[in-house]
């Protein structure tokens, strides 16, 4: 049988065998390394079909707010969430919207809300993020993902009460223990930030503001 091979076969045959000695680390080097761009490029047509849905539902009458809060990372809500949600919307102008990330179990489900923050970045939806550390020291080395916190005077009080998270001597971000918002609570510990091009910087300063103030 292996005679009848041709030298293709053979190959996939081996590579095949080889794969299967891999261990699981090797395995996703391997698919990476071959199917890298077929990944990539899947991922950005997902990116792309949510990018248009969303656009035609906020052309349908999707609610705008000056300010909206993103919170990707173990974050869970109780029966006190609903009422602080509609409280932020209609008081404040303020919108909520809380994606879970990989820590929290369905690899689906932590790939779509991935896809859904990026969305929001593009349509300009993240005017404060609330991120896990391993997301925040991802973004940061972009220098537009973040406004730096350290050129908002309106801060400066807050410096004192939390750990700063810095870069190339810029204060991009705060290190939050705890939710500051009722009804939310934190499984990790996640850095708040402001987006490098807010929809409205001093409404999303003072909602800043008033989190770290509570």
């Amino acid at each position: 049988m292996t005679e009848n091979m041709t030298e293709n076969q053979r190959e996939r045959a081996r590579n095949k065998e080889l794969f299967k000695k891999m261990s699981s680390k090797e395995k996703l080097n391997y698919i990476w390394h071959y199917y890298r761009w077929h990944i990539t490029g899947t991922i950005l047509v997902v990116i792309f079909a949510i990018s248009v849905i969303s656009v035609m539902l906020e052309a349908q009458g999707a609610d705008i707010y000056s300010t909206d809060v993103v919170m990707l990372g173990l974050v869970f809500t109780d029966e006190r969430y609903e009422e602080q949600l509609q409280q932020f919307q209609e008081t404040m102008d303020v919108n909520i919207n809380i994606l879970q990330n990989a820590t929290s179990g369905d690899p689906e489900m932590v790939m779509a809300n991935e896809l859904l923050f990026m969305v929001s970045l593009i349509d300009n939806k993240a005017d404060i993020m609330f991120l896990t550390q391993q997301k925040y020291e991802t973004l940061v080395t972009d220098g537009e993902v973040f406004t730096p916190l350290n050129d908002i005077v309106e801060l400066n009080e807050v410096f004192n009460l939390y750990e700063l998270q810095t870069y190339n001597e810029d204060v991009y971000g705060i290190k939050l223990t705890t939710s500051p918002i009722d009804g939310i609570k934190f499984g990790e510990d996640l850095i708040v930030c402001i987006s490098g091009h807010p929809k409205d910087l001093e409404h999303t300063v003072n909602t800043l503001n008033y989190l770290l103030e509570k």
